[in-house]
């Protein structure tokens, strides 16, 4: 009788370890879809990169930093 405790608690333990691992993955999907998804990342264009990486500090062209969107 002993073995097939043992191999029930086995089963339960494997059982446990499985919910856990498809709760954490579940909650890592869940993280990504409200803080990384590409819906969440700013639009990048390259004139604008260009002319926020080209201008100096101070140099009088538009001391006012704007973003494009």
């Amino acid at each position: 009788m002993p073995t097939i405790e043992r191999a029930r608690a086995q089963v339960t333990y494997w059982r446990e370890i499985v919910a856990v691992l498809c709760l954490k993955a579940a909650g890592l999907a869940l993280l990504y879809g409200l803080f990384f998804a590409p819906a969440h990342r700013p639009a990048v264009f390259e004139q604008a990169v260009a002319r926020h990486l080209l201008t100096t500090p101070g140099s009088g062209a538009g001391d006012e930093v704007t973003h494009d969107r």
